[in-house]
């Protein structure tokens, strides 16, 4: 599947701000134009506490850090957020030659806080992740990710394949459109129906899904994109007492920003996950 193709099919019905760089791929960037280029971890900006004025569409009063409700929002994120960062993973988003799509993401490791701990920082057109070091050292840096998903009292756990649940070439197109734009991408934080992310308006994914009559692929991914945390304590502790765990690449994931709550992340394909475990108490 071809991205610039793509863009100039879907480009009427998106929202003004695309990220299809000169290179035909996707970055992983809020935008391709300063001065939100800018916003990445390490790196102080304006609009870090602006995030009603990079998504207008998104956000109908001020925000506080990140896109965060003010009265909700992390000093302690905004501390590690400004830290030294190194980047350690960088991936644009595109189809590889077997047509299967890699989503754009950076991941970057901070310095040592004066807490004298290190976390890792995941990026994604706006969403962002804190992570601690010392569940996912020796992943991150290869380009993976360890995730969990709790499963209650169950024994078992079911994944899913694409072609199980609808046409694969639809599902494709519409994992990539929802990334051609980091409004459409950024929306996507207003799923979850959490009093934290009451703030956040996502009928622009819900639109153009419309418009472009994607919205029937919206019937089988919530299935497909199965929700998982990036902590194993919210799994074991919260949706347990039994839970799996994975491993994923770094470009098989939809990032849900901090404070939607849970540490949550979607797996685009189930089926490239590895080191698939299950633990039961």
């Amino acid at each position: 599947m071809n991205l610039v193709e793509l863009l100039e099919s879907v480009k009427p019905k998106l929202p003004e701000r695309h990220t299809l760089n000169s290179d035909g791929r996707i970055t992983p960037l809020i935008s391709l134009e300063k001065p939100f280029c800018d916003i990445v971890p390490g790196q102080n900006s304006e609009f870090l506490y602006k995030f009603h004025e990079v998504f207008p569409d998104i956000f109908n009063a001020k925000t506080g850090f990140m896109g965060t409700q003010p009265f909700r929002s992390s000093d302690l994120d905004a501390y590690f957020w400004n830290l030294p960062h190194k980047l350690v993973f960088s991936q644009d988003g595109n189809f590889d030659s077997n047509n299967n799509f890699h989503a754009p993401i950076l991941a970057y490791k901070s310095a040592k806080s004066m807490y004298g701990d290190v976390i890792y920082t995941l990026f994604q057109q706006g969403s962002y992740q804190m992570l601690p070091s010392e569940e996912q050292d020796g992943y991150l840096e290869k380009g993976h990710l360890k995730v969990f998903r709790g499963i209650g009292k169950s024994s078992r756990f079911i994944l899913y394949s694409i072609d199980d649940l609808v046409p694969r070439e639809d599902y494709l197109k519409y994992l990539a459109c929802s990334f051609l734009s980091s409004t459409l991408s950024y929306s996507f934080n207003g799923m979850p129906c959490r009093a934290e992310t009451e703030h956040v308006n996502d009928s622009a994914i819900r639109h153009f899904l419309w418009d472009t009559g994607l919205n029937k692929i919206r019937l089988g991914i919530c299935v497909l994109e199965q929700s998982f945390s990036t902590r194993k304590c919210n799994s074991a502790n919260k949706f347990g007492p039994n839970y799996i765990s994975a491993v994923t690449p770094l470009d098989n994931i939809r990032l849900l920003s901090q404070y939607c709550g849970e540490d949550e992340i979607y797996v685009l394909d189930p089926r490239r996950l590895t080191q698939v475990e299950m633990h039961t108490s």
